[in-house]
């Protein structure tokens, strides 16, 4: 089961009833009474909820307009509606008159993430939803990470299963997506997997293409998980898309059935709209002065006119960032943003880069080896101190002395187990201290 990575901290302001005094006028009146007093609950108002209506919220506290409350009650409900996951903060105050308790509560609501249905082939999404509507009115296809909403939604889940004579443990996790771009909360089934049959693509050039089907082998006759089908699509399709120049390809959610009747294979598709095929029409540098737009143009990997491979585009940013790093540029950030022109079907590229501070090579501080073996280090290690700071340098440096080599000990007998290493960064100085650790 993947960690839930949320925590539900509820705050209550407990306020104590009793009945008004007989010498108390019939205005309103705030009033703190004994906590064995009880009156008559006059109004209940909420506010700070744009998921649930006042009705919901009412008939999730519990209370009802006219009953005798006490201030177990009010806490009761209060309690009641931070259980429910939905909100991280539920405070409340009342004020009392002749016509008995009128409470408002304050809420805050928690983050909530939309809900995915990982491996559930037997059903539609539509029934998913009913179920859990059904345990959960108010549900919309959103959800907390955790907290009794969860807890009803799984037991929903679980009450459908038999119907289709299957059998498991549904789990709700909080899952990262599968592009990175945000979480989710996904209902799965364990204990009764099935097995992917098949997977189809809604768009002729994922079917034909080769280079996909040698990665099939990735899902094909592996359980079924919409999961694992989007993290698929993503990191073995996608690629695929972006390399003829569809930079901007999306993908639905796959949907499965089961096959031919039976109950432990499925077959699914994913939909994909593969958008036009752009060329590359060039990058334009703004922000950068200690490399030229020659120098920066010399690490573009693509030709104007020919297809925009969105993996070498990608790459190429990364380059840059890698060339920064070679003088010292540790904090140079590129920030990259396409111009589409679906009139000519070309790309081209605004890059913004903020360079930061140069760094420059500090001390060079060994620890735990033998002197000859620090001086044979020392005189291996070639970057001087006042130098620009080359981190690529540093790693492929510091890769030698994973093991004794002779690249760095020539033939001196040298022995350790394991390595450590720190870049100490001066940020008023400017300079990079290198910390080696022998054991």
């Amino acid at each position: 089961m993947r960690p839930r990575s949320f925590f539900l901290s509820a705050c209550l302001c407990v306020f104590l009833l009793a009945s008004l005094p007989a010498n108390v006028p019939a205005a309103v009146t705030d009033t703190q009474a004994s906590p064995q007093g009880s009156s008559k609950l006059a109004g209940v108002t909420f506010s700070g909820s744009a998921k649930l209506s006042n009705d919901q919220l009412l008939a999730t506290s519990g209370l009802k307009i006219g009953d005798t409350v006490t201030k177990g009650d009010l806490q009761g409900a209060a309690d009641r509606m931070s259980a429910l996951g939905v909100f991280s903060n539920v405070n409340y105050t009342f004020k009392t008159g002749t016509a008995g308790v009128e409470v408002q509560f304050v809420v805050k609501e928690a983050p909530l993430f939309p809900v995915e249905y990982d491996n559930f082939p037997w059903f539609t999404d539509a029934e998913l939803a009913e179920a859990i509507r059904q345990a959960v009115s108010f549900y919309d296809g959103t959800a907390p990470s955790e907290g009794q909403m969860v807890d009803l939604m799984v037991q929903a889940v679980q009450k459908l299963l038999p119907s289709r004579a299957v059998f498991g443990q549904v789990h709700a996790d909080l899952v990262q997506r599968s592009d990175g771009s945000g979480s989710l909360l996904e209902l799965s089934v364990a204990g009764s997997p099935v097995l992917l049959e098949k997977l189809l693509f809604t768009d002729a050039f994922a079917t034909s293409s080769s280079d996909i089907a040698a990665r099939m082998v990735d899902v094909i006759g592996k359980p079924y998980s919409r999961y694992a089908t989007e993290l698929f699509a993503y990191e073995q399709v996608r690629p695929a898309y972006l390399a003829a120049g569809h930079l901007k390809v999306a993908f639905g959610e796959p949907e499965a059935s089961v096959a031919g009747g039976s109950q432990k294979t499925v077959t699914a598709t994913l939909p994909i709209t593969p958008g036009p095929v752009y060329k590359w029409a060039g990058a334009a540098w703004s922000g950068n002065t200690a490399l030229s737009p020659t120098a920066l143009n010399s690490l573009v990997p693509l030709t104007v006119g020919n297809a925009a491979d969105g993996n070498s585009i990608q790459a190429l940013w990364l380059a840059v960032s890698r060339a920064y790093s070679h003088i010292g540029y540790e904090d140079a950030t590129v920030d990259d943003q396409p111009e589409f022109d679906d009139a000519t079907g070309t790309v081209k590229y605004s890059v913004r880069i903020t360079e930061g501070p140069q760094y420059h090579m500090g001390e060079l501080v060994v620890t735990g080896l033998s002197i000859d073996a620090e001086k044979h280090l020392r005189q291996a290690w070639t970057m001087p101190a006042g130098a620009a700071f080359d981190e690529t340098y540093f790693e492929e440096f510091y890769d030698k002395l994973i093991r004794p080599t002779a690249a760095v000990f020539d033939d001196l007998p040298v022995h350790y187990e394991k390595t450590g290493q720190l870049l100490r960064r001066n940020a008023q100085t400017h300079t990079i201290d290198v910390l080696l650790d022998f054991q």
